[in-house]
């Protein structure tokens, strides 16, 4: 078996994030089947000598991506394939629930220059080493919070619109304005989460919340990617409803 790569001090990613794109290299590189147990927290610490939060950050990340679970007690495992539903519904959360009556309210959190994640940085389809614009948003409807927005977005792309709209418009509004950027496919992904201590803090609410985390990554017209994100929602605050048709019946009119 391919025994975990080490890591580098002196790379520009966090170690949390080098640990993390190490462990998912160390489960396709040895194909290991769901429900194999991995190395333990201390196991980690011993092998790698980082710190024990360092590698609670990572399981954190993994577990909320849905690449391994954790069982208290028991162990750290390869989690099971999740379900994948591809959504076609170009429209903003806020204009969703606009159509019901409800009004969304952005709060802008934080906008830094960051390293995306290995997953990440594919899905935007950069080279490595390429920072992008990390914006965090509280989502409020009637004046409470039900979800966390966080979105990753090329800086050749968001220095086009100014600090305001940056914080409080609907990012696919923003995008609509422009025809190279504005967004015509959406892949989502939706899975069970578990909050960070960041996500916890800024919505108040203890970080074993049940929570639901909606990944989304955005294409233009010739399905180049030009943003990623993922909006984590308070699992008791807001719903999710799917509508999907059949599409495949066709009826050839009699000439």
């Amino acid at each position: 078996m391919k025994p975990l790569r080490p890591l580098a001090k002196d790379d520009y990613k966090p170690l949390y994030i080098q640990l993390s794109d190490r462990i998912v290299e160390y489960i396709k590189e040895n194909h290991l089947n769901p429900g194999y147990l991995l190395p333990s927290q201390n196991e980690l610490v011993d092998y790698y000598g980082i710190s024990e939060m360092t590698i609670r950050h990572t399981m954190l990340r993994l577990t909320t991506e849905g690449i391994v679970e954790r069982i208290r007690g028991i162990g750290t495992f390869v989690a099971q394939p999740k379900i994948r539903e591809q959504i076609e519904s170009i429209q903003s959360l806020e204009e969703r629930l606009a159509s019901l009556g409800k009004k969304v309210r952005n709060v802008f959190l934080k906008a830094e220059k960051a390293y995306p994640s290995d997953r990440e940085r594919k899905d935007l389809e950069l080279p490595q080493g390429t920072k992008t614009l990390r914006i965090r948003r509280l989502k409020l409807m009637d004046n409470s919070v039900f979800a966390i927005e966080t979105r990753h977005v090329p800086l050749e792309i968001i220095a086009r619109f100014s600090q305001e709209e940056i914080e409080t418009k609907p990012f696919l509004e923003l995008f609509s304005r422009h025809d190279d950027i504005r967004v015509s496919m959406i892949s989502y992904i939706i899975r069970a989460a578990l909050l960070t201590e960041f996500e916890a803090d800024a919505m108040n609410v203890p970080s074993d919340r049940v929570a639901l985390n909606q990944y989304g990554v955005f294409y233009n017209s010739i399905r180049k990617p030009v943003m990623i994100g993922r909006l984590i929602y308070l699992a008791d605050k807001i719903e999710l409803q799917y509508k999907v048709e059949d599409n495949s019946s066709h009826i050839t009119p009699i000439e």
